[in-house]
């Protein structure tokens, strides 16, 4: 008899209960509520500087292609010119699309404009610019700074 009552005991004892169940997950909920804001702000950023690295790497390709050419236009590709035209595309992780919106014998813009889902997290920075000159279009929060400013892009 008194065996019986142990191995009740004992089998009693294994698991969680009910109560210490819900108590670990409202813990767990409460961690998330607080994270994913966090978390949501962390991505948008990162998409905003992979579109900044995008278009300056593409403004690097456009005045590497005026040294060759002698014009920022695409359109007018010698033969055999070295380096390669510049290609407008998608940011590295997606979230912008590029474009060279004007390019002349002079100047040009460059665009990203935000795919719909980061645009949808993002509605500030649906569209960053970049020129010949290094001038970061509005909003400049965009940029992650106070104002239109030059990163001093030179020919």
């Amino acid at each position: 008899m008194m065996m019986k009552s142990k191995l009740r005991h004992q089998g009693w004892m294994r698991g969680f209960s009910l109560l210490e169940t819900v108590i670990v997950l409202a813990l767990a909920a409460i961690l998330a509520a607080v994270a994913w804001p966090s978390w949501n702000r962390h991505l948008v950023r990162t998409h905003r500087d992979d579109a900044q690295m995008a278009l300056l790497a593409l403004a690097a390709g456009m005045q590497a292609w005026h040294l060759a050419t002698h014009t920022f236009d695409t359109d007018v590709a010698p033969p055999g010119a070295n380096p390669p035209k510049p290609v407008a595309g998608l940011s590295p992780l997606g979230g912008y699309r590029l474009h060279i919106k004007s390019a002349t014998k002079n100047d040009f813009l460059l665009e990203a404009h935000a795919e719909p889902t980061i645009a949808a997290a993002d509605p500030a920075c649906r569209l960053m610019t970049l020129d010949r000159h290094g001038m970061q279009g509005e909003p400049a929060a965009c940029w992650g700074i106070q104002g239109t400013r030059a990163v001093h892009i030179r020919p």
